[in-house]
């Protein structure tokens, strides 16, 4: 039995993680012998102490990620210059690769023993706690003392066996159903039947669809009452069923072309509908059965940028078959049922959903990107001119409050910036999970969220505003960030426009548990936003028509000053490759003394009225640079500096022009 002073004494154990995606973390431990770490878990700041045990965390997904440093800590919580809680570790020992002996997150979360760890259970934090039996493991497995204690008969059919012995239970309590959904598509998809569908049938059709039973809202918008005439609905299942064309055409007509499109009938939907229509030749490829198949299965399914869905649908299934995904199934589970064998893989596949969805390290499965379109802090840094460690920091910034807004003097990027964050956030270039509009006096609740709009025969009907729309895409599409970003969010009168959400939008009030009831609203409906979206509003600091952001909205929001970046070296270095060495200088010191002219008149102006470096920036080399320069500053600094100094003379204002144009 230890006593009250060893337990005091006794040293813990820790895991530490960092993100690539958000700094260097390999660099930083090759050029530091000792490195500093945020404690970002409040309730571990007073039991952190010297010469506890600290294991480094690369989080990278599935194929780099891992254990890779080990070290003890040297200096306890104390803050450092920013004010932030750190602490100081010595790392005695680096491994940046498998090759080098790293401990691989997906070796880990199959160990009997390691996959109990709080950061494979529940990875989106910085740091974890490790336990005594958890910790004396960890060390044995990173000395190579011991091997991995893998689960199940092997590292690929591990989890078919798993099902196994589980199938027949699975299948008892599931059988029934699944049943009845094969028979109902047997019939519905009978030409007889399609010719003569009813309103009915297509409210019955809702009942067979898991993404409808599990979203009542969504299955009221498409199913409450008739979106079309009947004749569309007949058309459209005529066409996907039976129309010319090969399958993947026919999957994208159904979801896009106006001539067939069902309202409310998004991807997860179809998904469902096009695998029970064609169980013998598809399986569904719902979010559960991609989760499946790409994070827990780690199957490649070559998807490409600019895939249509209805070629991601059978990329899909085709990774299924040309991983041999059908036999290992046959040959380890055996067939259950008299049913078709994609309706068997499509219930391994929510087995392992259900039971390993929250052992996912990454908070997104992963997505397959063009190389080209992959986006890293080299890639930003390169883009908008702004130093390594604010861009990490706004990006730290962006993961703890969700909420951020980037506020500067106008000219400095601040759009430009916010959707190049967009992309380092996600990783790649995302374009599709980005929304943007801008906030003005006249936009209200019903632009935004939901509201009564005039319709084409004379009367008014419900429509769903921006944001509304764009929430429901980032719930469907679940595995992925989206992004909204709010140009001039205080021009805007923000109570009004966001009503309700005002709550909503707070980081620890995301998700179902916080859905509340819409000023307007269907069929008792409830609205909440998801924890996979993100909102990136802009502000101009030299608006004088702007009144203050509301206090209830600016603590749900962190606040981040973009600044004129004249002294950045990668801005001069793109001014000298566009406009030569010569007015680059012109340039930087011309603008530079204006702004301090400008910071200094803190009466009238101050810092939030410097000029920005945006409206010098070149996209292409500029043939006549002197012309070109002098306009920028007739048209577009000149009257900005009469509208600051509008009280002055013209005494006073004409020098500071002659200054800028001097030869």
């Amino acid at each position: 039995m230890e006593n009250k002073e060893e337990l005091i004494n006794k040293n813990n154990t820790w895991i530490f993680q960092g993100n690539p995606k958000v700094f260097d973390v390999d660099t930083y431990l090759k050029e530091n012998k000792v490195v500093t770490w945020d404690i970002r878990q409040e309730r571990f700041a007073d039991k952190i102490k010297n010469n506890d045990e600290v294991y480094i965390w690369r989080s990278n997904g599935k194929q780099a990620g891992g254990i890779i440093a080990y070290g003890k800590v040297i200096k306890e919580l104390y803050l450092d210059d920013e004010n932030h809680k750190v602490v100081d570790i010595d790392i005695i020992e680096y491994r940046l690769t498998k090759e080098d002996g790293m401990l691989l997150r997906d070796d880990l979360k199959n160990d009997k023993v390691a996959s109990n760890l709080s950061i494979i259970k529940q990875p989106n934090s910085t740091n974890f706690e490790v336990n005594e039996e958890q910790s004396e493991y960890l060390n044995k497995l990173w000395n190579r003392e011991i091997s991995y204690d893998f689960i199940g008969r092997s590292m690929e059919t591990r989890y078919f066996y798993e099902f196994k012995e589980v199938s027949d239970e699975w299948f008892n309590k599931n059988k029934s159903w699944i049943e009845e959904n094969y028979n109902f598509f047997n019939k519905f998809k009978e030409k007889d039947f399609l010719e003569n569908l009813e309103w009915k049938d297509m409210q019955e059709l809702g009942n067979h669809i898991n993404a409808f039973n599990s979203l009542a809202l969504a299955k009221g918008r498409a199913l409450g009452k008739p979106n079309h005439p009947i004749e569309h609905y007949r058309n459209s299942f005529m066409y996907l069923i039976y129309g010319q064309g090969g399958l993947k055409e026919r999957i994208d007509g159904f979801r896009w072309n106006e001539k067939y499109k069902l309202f409310g009938f998004g991807e997860s939907v179809i998904s469902e509908i096009v695998g029970n229509l064609f169980p013998e030749e598809l399986c569904l490829a719902n979010q559960r059965d991609i989760f499946a198949l790409e994070e827990i299965l780690n199957v490649d399914v070559k998807y490409a940028r600019g895939d249509s869905y209805g070629e991601k649908y059978i990329k899909f299934n085709d990774a299924i078959k040309s991983n041999n995904i059908p036999n290992l199934y046959l040959d380890i589970v055996g067939k259950k049922t008299n049913l078709p064998l994609n309706y068997e893989i499509d219930q391994l596949f929510s087995y392992l959903y259900e039971t390993y969805k929250n052992n996912a390290i990454e908070s997104t499965p992963p997505v397959i990107v063009n190389p080209h379109d992959i986006y890293n802090i080299k890639d930003i840094l390169q883009d908008i001119f702004i130093d390594k460690s604010k861009i990490e920091d706004i990006i730290l910034n962006l993961n703890y409050k969700k909420n951020i807004i980037l506020q500067g003097p106008p000219g400095v990027g601040k759009t430009f910036v916010a959707k190049k964050l967009c992309y380092l956030h996600q990783g790649y270039i995302c374009d599709d999970q980005i929304e943007m509009v801008q906030f003005h006096q006249s936009y209200s609740y019903e632009d935004f969220i939901r509201g009564y709009r005039p319709n084409g025969e004379g009367g008014f009907s419900l429509k769903d505003g921006v944001f509304y729309k764009f929430v429901q895409k980032a719930i469907e599409n679940n595995h992925k960030n989206y992004y909204f970003i709010i140009d001039e969010i205080n021009r805007g009168n923000l109570s009004k426009i966001f009503g309700e959400l005002m709550m909503l939008i707070e980081k620890d009030k995301r998700g179902k548990d916080y859905q509340v009831s819409l000023t307007y609203q269907e069929n008792d409906e409830k609205f909440y936003i998801p924890e996979n979206l993100y909102i990136i509003g802009t502000m101009n600091t030299a608006d004088r028509s702007l009144a203050m952001v509301d206090y209830a909205l600016r603590r749900r929001f962190r606040f981040i000053d973009i600044e004129p970046a004249f002294d950045n070296e990668v801005l001069k270095n793109h001014f000298e490759n566009h406009l030569g060495v010569e007015m680059t200088s012109k340039i930087i010191t011309r603008i530079s003394k204006l702004n301090k002219e400008i910071e200094k008149d803190s009466l009238d102006l101050g810092k939030g009225y410097r000029i920005g470096h945006s409206y010098f920036t070149p996209t292409e080399k500029i043939d006549d640079v002197n012309t070109w320069y002098r306009n920028i500053i007739k048209m577009e600094i000149e009257p900005l500096i009469r509208e600051y100094w509008f009280d002055r003379s013209e005494d006073e204002i004409q020098p500071k022009v002659d200054d800028l144009l001097a030869d």
